[in-house]
């Protein structure tokens, strides 16, 4: 896949987790799961546990160091020129199903993130890489925001998750993300609506946020909707070959004309 989007200039993200197999919260429960959470009965089993995140760390740096049959010779550390960041893991330490094991008053540990970053960063694996390092973003604003994540100088790319369909609650923790990020890049990675007749509408108005902000503070703002995909389904997140493609090609022209 990255050989084929290479001529169009398309970079990949690399997500390197999926936090929601720690519980079985879509009902799949890896081995860090088995190893550690469920011992534990909490997800402190594996964001507080020094075996795991050791583990876990290894598991970063093994990823990095792969090697693709269609770049002889060079890891994924050294494909810059198809990947544009590594994710420490999608939505870390967010809340669960009703039955997992949730961190529902607080995040367990907000420096976990710029850990697991500083540790990749300084490991041999990724050592001359000049790709990007984000930190996959939280289950919402909340998370995603968080005043640890600016002040890590490991972590290069704040990525923003939330459902919210209230334009004025997007506005302000998008600019409180940008009034952070002096030295960062905001990356409003994954929102959208189910609500099929509203996508198109929201997807314009994010962009057109995004792109005011930017421009005011003179610090981009990028966006990635969730989730354009074949076939696409009205009744959930799912969007492809109607008006909120269209939207969503539109606002990206816009910017790259």
């Amino acid at each position: 896949m990255m050989k084929r989007a290479e001529p169009y200039g398309i970079k990949f993200i690399i997500c390197m987790h999926d936090r929601y197999m720690l519980d079985s919260t879509w009902g799949s429960c890896d081995g860090y799961c088995s190893q550690y959470v469920q011992p534990a009965g909490t997800l402190d089993g594996f964001y507080r546990n020094k075996d795991a995140i050791n583990a876990y760390d290894q598991r970063l740096q093994h990823i990095v160091s792969h090697q693709s049959v269609n770049y002889t010779g060079k890891t994924w550390a050294q494909l810059s020129n198809v990947i544009f960041a590594f994710e420490i893991q999608n939505e870390g330490q967010a809340s669960g199903a009703p039955n997992g094991y949730d961190y529902s008053v607080d995040v367990g540990d907000r420096n976990w993130w710029c850990g697991r970053a500083t540790a990749l960063k300084a490991s041999a694996a990724y050592q001359g890489s000049s790709i990007y390092v984000s930190t996959g973003g939280g289950k919402d604003f909340y998370e995603s925001i968080l005043d640890e994540h600016f002040a890590c100088g490991a972590l290069d790319v704040i990525a923003l998750h939330s459902y919210s369909t209230d334009i004025n609650d997007v506005t302000n923790n998008l600019e409180s993300a940008v009034q952070k990020a002096t030295t960062k890049y905001v990356l409003f990675e994954e929102y959208g609506t189910n609500v099929g007749s509203d996508k198109a509408q929201w997807f314009q108005s994010v962009a057109q946020t995004a792109a005011t902000l930017s421009a005011k503070y003179v610090n981009p703002i990028s966006w990635m909707p969730w989730e354009a995909v074949n076939p696409g389904n009205p009744n959930d997140y799912e969007f492809w070959d109607d008006d909120a493609f269209i939207a969503v090609a539109t606002a990206a022209k816009s910017l790259n004309p």
